[in-house]
């Protein structure tokens, strides 16, 4: 839960080093997207839909993050970002075999964004602006339904 992970990131922190980081196999999509706007807008509509997110701002973040031992169900990966962009992401992701087996979907307003994806060895490619209907279903092809009861 949060409190763990809040535990495992101090530990982290107090430089005892992500060594210690059992991999712990998540339901969660881990978001990243420097655009904060788009970061608020996925996390608010994937956990009204009952999923449980993670997001952060960069890539150097998420590779954090699966140091320390998280393992999204899902990675949604923003193409364009300062700093270490999606595709070096990618390639940092795809060098760790446990890391390389976690489906990553890239999104950009690039026009060839599946095309990129494919390039990249990702799952799938989502055009910016984004289509919320278009987001759930592939989120839901990769995760299954959220926890949210129908009504």
């Amino acid at each position: 839960g949060t409190a763990r992970a809040a535990t495992d990131h101090a530990r982290w922190a107090a430089g005892r080093g992500p060594a210690l980081m059992e991999a712990r196999p998540s339901s969660a999509v881990l978001v990243i997207d420097d655009d904060a706007d788009m970061r608020d807008v996925v996390t608010d509509l994937l956990r009204d839909e009952g999923y449980e997110v993670i997001a952060v701002p960069g890539a150097r973040e998420a590779l954090r993050l699966l140091e320390e031992g998280i393992r999204p169900a899902l990675i949604l990966l923003d193409m364009m970002m300062p700093g270490m962009d999606g595709r070096q992401f990618r390639a940092e992701q795809t060098k760790n075999p446990e890391w390389a087996t976690v489906p990553t979907i890239v999104f950009s307003a690039y026009v060839d964004v599946v095309e990129t994806a494919s390039a990249l060895g990702a799952a799938g490619g989502l055009q910016k602006p984004l289509r919320m209907d278009v987001l759930l279903e592939t989120v839901e092809r990769f995760v299954g339904g959220g926890g949210a009861s129908e009504p």
